[in-house]
């Protein structure tokens, strides 16, 4: 598509909105069945005769009934719901006034009617409640529900109680007065308290004719009062000639949208190249003077039309444009009217949950104020907000469905703000924000929109115009970001195939998707064109960075590099294209300073070892939530990360201090953990972490004082005061405190197995080394095992690899990840289910781990799989004489019989993962999220098999 073609159109579009202005009816939003229905149910004294005040409305609800019974499922269960609840209500209506008057046959009307009610029926018994997001819906759909059991309809489902209790919550403190003398959002959704409130006491209420712009709110309005309001009747009149319907009797779920439409489009426009030479400065200076008009009006704070209840996402939108129009404005009145306690920005005052995207566009106005270094500190504080919420994976907006929408504003946002702060004018800004938190945002945002780009360029699993939009402006937006060099190429290339994608499909781009949000989901031409034409020009940025920034967070090139092959030569990414494997490390390295900072926060450094393992944690995590396309919450990948050092430390721990101290009697070593669980349960630990140098100063008194009572009593308090901080630190992570207690109990008790379990393998280490046949030179058999191999690759062998205590410790996390606290399972079954996949995953662990340390454990004397008499058929005496040609072929024959039970687990691992995910993707939110992060825990577990087979990441621990 040609650069004419495209200015040309985005000037026609901004004339429409300047039009729009001028007349004051300007309004895209698709059609609703929900508010058709409800205009619908209008009747008026006309002649002493009672009549269908819009006859039109009913035959668009009778024409869209589907063949299923329902209306216009549109994109969530809930529209589903609310549109055929209102068109059912509707028809019941109209049966019920055609058998009061006897007129007409209502039979294809009660077929209607039962095909809707069998699809209500089928569809609430699969709407997950308390995961809906639309507006209103608590407390429409409790109202509607009433209303049809007057009609002798009832409808039972599960999630009803949780339903009925968000409507208690959200109208616990309404009082009918509060509604007459105050304006609140409830204006917009008056037919939720018919019965409940005198609808004469309201009009003083209306915006030219409206109730807040519901067509809906404004029929029940009509309908409920006790004298007929002619204004009321020309606004719905207007509605249905002059909105999407355009006269065939469908209407919108809101309009006139003038302010909301104006400064959508205008920004969006202006923000990606389209200049005023482009966009026509008459039209542009109409669109400006008139929104500069109708805020100082409203004294800084304006609605999504003129004279409705202001919110902060449509004033922070107005403010924006102003700005970028050259007409400088401030952000003061936001600020002050809808900040909340917490530092966030609420849309309205008054509501239940925070809106993500309204809280990035309110940071977009503040960074585009001319005083914008006089708001520096509510900046960071949105901001934080902002990321904070990103990393606990709570991005579900309430005002669009897509996704893509809040990565692109979130994008645009921060990185707007970090040029200010390059440019030296936002200097106050944290510093773990601008390290630890937007480093790591950013690329995340980046490389989830690039996994998430479909083979034909386009994004979102219809391949919608809007969509690509979107995802099209978010990669523009973190392009010029100066830690994705080895990403670049691939950036531009994922940009060109997505904007060829748009170009492919010009038509679509006034045809939009239902992805905004109000009482139903609906779509609008304008804003759909708009995105669409930005994306197709969005304006190159040549800024240049300054050295301050790119040293915000580690990026190594060769480490990368190094990473990045070595992982491609494992299994799981040899036919992927590289350029994923790069973009995941890079990602990785946004975690790696942080983890440093903690790598010693509980166990002291071993002097002489160099924890290469680092670089690899937060690899493992990161590749597997981006190449399974998990987008996990960043909090979840950070705490298993955090989790996995201190597994290798406990690892090296035990090895090293832990075996010196017991090296004569391992007892006393046992003795002190069962205490100090037995203190922790008690409540009698303190959380005081030992000097880092008690350990080095314990091993210095027991060498001069040989294995004396008093150098062993001072190393195992030293033991004990390590082992109290580490047990207090894993019991009383943040994360888990809001586990069920249920999942706690697990974890403490997989934590004390886990830690006995390393003292039983030095057991067995102690024994096997001091064996007369023991030799660094080849693998011989452990004459004395206390039991099976089976038994015991299923007991100390599992145990002492950390996979159950981890797989605890992340079930405590799951049900926090997945956006609710308490139990992770669901049943018993399930939970069984997802036990027998954590057993297997550690013997498994436990094979692939000896594979790939059969050596290291030889020169350290450690007991492995192949140590195990099980794996020889020949004589200790044979062994002790056989070759060196021997011996290698014997270890390449053991290795090889190892791998082959390594891969049985892994089937079983396989088999079990299947049944566990298929009972616990209920096809709720929840339960998708809680079977991800199960995808997640077992995808790095193999992952780190695959890695033992072909490297050992344990630091070299000779004795």
């Amino acid at each position: 598509m040609s650069t004419f073609n495209l200015e040309s159109q985005a000037r026609e579009l901004v004339e429409q909105i300047a039009r729009g202005c001028k007349d004051g009816n300007l309004g895209s939003a698709t059609v609703a069945i929900y508010d058709t229905a409800w205009l619908s149910m209008i009747s008026k004294d006309l002649n002493g005769k009672l009549e269908w005040l819009f006859p039109e409305c009913f035959a668009y609800i009778l024409d869209h009934q589907m063949a299923d019974g329902g209306w216009q499922p549109c994109s969530s269960v809930i529209d589903a719901i609310l549109n055929s609840l209102a068109a059912l209500l509707a028809i019941k209506k109209h049966i019920s006034a055609f058998n009061s008057q006897g007129a007409g046959n209502v039979m294809d009307l009660e077929k209607s009617v039962s095909n809707a009610t069998a699809f209500l029926h089928k569809t609430l018994q699969r709407w997950d409640v308390e995961n809906s997001v639309h507006v209103g819906f608590e407390i429409l759909v409790p109202a509607l529900l009433s209303m049809l059991e007057d009609e002798d309809i009832q409808l039972d489902f599960p999630g009803k109680k949780a339903l009925n209790k968000l409507y208690r919550l959200k109208l616990a403190k309404f009082e009918p007065s509060y509604l007459y003398s105050s304006r609140s959002t409830f204006i917009h959704s008056l037919e939720a308290f018919i019965g409940k409130v005198d609808f004469d006491k309201l009009r003083h209420h209306q915006t030219f004719g409206s109730m807040m712009g519901s067509p809906a709110s404004t029929a029940a309005y009509l309908m409920q009062r006790s004298s007929w309001d002619l204004e009321a009747e020309l606004y719905l009149k207007g509605v249905i000639a002059q909105g999407a319907g355009k006269g065939s009797g469908g209407v919108a779920s809101v309009f006139p949208t003038n302010i909301f439409e104006a400064t959508w489009v205008i920004s969006t426009l202006v923000q990606n190249g389209y200049t005023t030479d482009i966009l026509g400065a008459e039209n542009l200076d109409v669109v400006a003077d008139y929104l500069q008009e109708h805020l100082q009006q409203q004294n800084g704070l304006i609605g999504f039309t003129p004279g409705v209840l202001a919110d902060a996402d449509d004033s922070a939108k107005t403010i924006l444009t102003l700005n970028l129009l050259g007409r400088p404005t401030t952000s003061a009145s936001i600020i002050q009217h809808f900040e909340s306690e917490q530092g966030h920005i609420r849309t309205y005052l008054g509501e239940r949950d925070a809106s993500f995207s309204a809280n990035c566009n309110v940071l977009m106005a503040l960074l585009s104020c001319p005083d914008v270094s006089m708001h520096e500190y509510k900046i960071a504080r949105i901001a934080i907000y902002i990321c904070t919420v990103w990393f606990e994976g709570l991005v579900k907006d309430k005002w669009n469905t897509s996704p893509g929408y809040s990565m692109m504003l979130l994008a645009e946002a921060l990185m707007k703000l970090l040029r200010l702060w390059d440019e030296g004018i936002l200097i106050g800004l944290p510093q773990t924000l601008l390290k630890e938190r937007i480093p790591t945002v950013l690329i995340q945002v980046l490389n989830r929109t690039l996994f998430s780009q479909n083979s034909d360029g386009s994004w979102g699993s219809c391949s919608r115009a809007e969509t690509s939009a979107y995802a099209v402006l978010t990669l523009a937006a973190v392009l010029p970001i100066p830690w994705i060099q080895t990403s670049g190429e691939n950036v531009h290339s994922a940009l060109r195939t997505g904007q060829a994608f748009l170009a492919s499909s010009p038509d679509e781009w006034v045809q939009p998707h239902y992805l905004w949000i109000e009482k139903v989901t609906y779509g609008s031409a304008n804003l759909s064109n708009a995105y669409c034409l930005a994306a197709m020009k969005c304006a190159k940025d040549n800024y240049s960075w300054s050295k301050k920034i790119q040293d915000l967070m580690e990026n190594p090139q060769k480490s990368i590099a190094i990473l990045s092959r070595f992982f491609s030569t494992l299994e799981p990414f040899q036919s992927e294209a590289p350029w994923k494997l790069r973009a995941s490390i890079v990602e990785s390295f946004s975690f790696l300073a942080r983890l440093k900072g903690i790598s010693t926060s509980i166990f002291p450094r071993l002097s002489g070892t160099k924890n290469e393992y680092l670089k690899y944690i937060p690899c493992t995590w990161v590749v597997i939530n981006n190449y399974q396309k998990l987008s996990l919450p960043t909090d979840l990948l950070w705490d298993m990360m955090y989790l996995t050092v201190c597994n290798f430390q406990v690892d090296e721990y035990m090895e090293t201090v832990a075996a010196q101290i017991g090296k004569d009697d391992f007892e006393p070593l046992k003795a002190s953990i069962r205490s100090l669980f037995k203190e922790e349960h008690a409540g009698k630990i303190s959380l005081k972490r030992p000097h880092p140098d008690s350990i080095k100063a314990t091993n210095s008194h027991n060498q001069k004082n040989g294995n004396c009572e008093t150098g062993l009593e001072s190393s195992l308090i030293s033991f004990e005061s390590v082992l109290k901080h580490y047990i207090k630190t894993m019991l009383e992570y943040p994360h888990i405190q809001e586990a069920s207690s249920l999942n706690k109990a697990n974890l403490r008790y997989e934590i004390e197995v886990f830690l006995l379990s390393h003292i039983t393998q030095l057991q067995d280490n102690a024994r096997f080394s001091r064996q007369e046949n023991w030799s660094p030179e080849r693998t011989v058999v452990f004459s004395t095992p206390r039991s099976p191999y089976s038994i015991w690759a299923t007991t100390t062998g599992a145990e002492s690899v950390s996979c159950p205590f981890s797989f605890a410790f992340f079930t405590c996390l799951l049900g926090l990840s997945s956006g609710e606290s308490g139990d992770s399972y669901s049943s018993t079954y399930q939970r069984y289910l997802a036990q027998d996949l954590c057993t297997r995953l550690a013997v498994m662990s436990r094979m692939y781990n000896d594979y790939g340390s059969i050596a290291r454990d030889r020169a350290e004397a450690n007991i492995n799989s192949v140590n195990f008499p099980e794996f020889h058929s020949r004589s200790i005496e044979q062994q002790q004489s056989a070759s060196s040609q021997d011996v290698q072929a014997s270890e390449t024959m053991l290795k090889a019989e190892l791998l082959s039970l390594a891969q049985y687990e892994r089937a079983c691992v396989d088999t079990a993962m299947e049944a566990l995910l298929r009972n616990m993707e209920t096809g709720t939110r929840t339960g998708k999220a809680k079977a991800d992060g199960v995808r997640l825990f077992a995808g790095v577990t193999a992952l780190y098999a695959d890695i033992y087979v072909a490297r050992d990441l344990s630091n070299s621990l000779k004795r």
